[in-house]
């Protein structure tokens, strides 16, 4: 797990951070659209940061995302690691959907992202959702977008019934 400026993974308590949403969730409101295959990619999340919204990425956002990954890698000082290409993550994120991506939009710019997917633990015999990467454009990191779009994640955590945010 990667969180850019705002948390180190060691330090997550992510049980608490999944009731702290649960307690919270009525601060974002949403906005749904069904699709043929139960994912509701048109779904908006109005947080309680006026002009902030959180969004699923949708395939006309590759583009988007592929610059994030190639910030969060310069940020990371691992920048010669990126190969992903937008047909990579076509593929990946939207023909398997293997992951899902969120971004978060302040006044209508994209300003972060979140990549996201399940994983299942067998002791428990459950679901869970496991945040890979998050990230927060650095100018405009100090006005809480990050914890918005976590506490966004820990809410989809809740709808899918899984057991846990990793």
């Amino acid at each position: 797990m990667t969180f850019i400026a705002l948390l180190e993974p060691d330090k997550i308590d992510s049980q608490a951070i999944l009731r702290a949403a649960m307690t919270t969730r009525d601060n974002m409101d949403e906005g749904k659209v069904n699709h043929d295959d139960g994912r509701k990619s048109d779904e908006v999340f109005n947080t309680h940061i006026p002009g902030f919204t959180i969004r699923f990425a949708h395939e006309h956002d590759v583009a988007l995302i592929l610059d994030f990954i190639k910030r969060l890698a310069k940020y990371e000082g691992l920048s010669d690691e990126v190969v992903a290409t937008p047909e990579v993550l076509i593929e990946s994120l939207f023909i398997k959907r293997q992951a899902e991506v969120i971004i978060g939009e302040l006044d209508r710019e994209p300003v972060a992202f979140a990549l996201f997917f399940h994983n299942f633990s067998t002791f428990l015999g459950k679901a869970n959702l496991y945040l890979e990467d998050l990230f927060v454009d650095e100018r405009y990191r100090g006005r809480e977008l990050g914890r918005s779009m976590f506490a966004c994640l820990a809410k989809i955590t809740i709808e899918r019934e899984c057991e846990r945010l990793d």
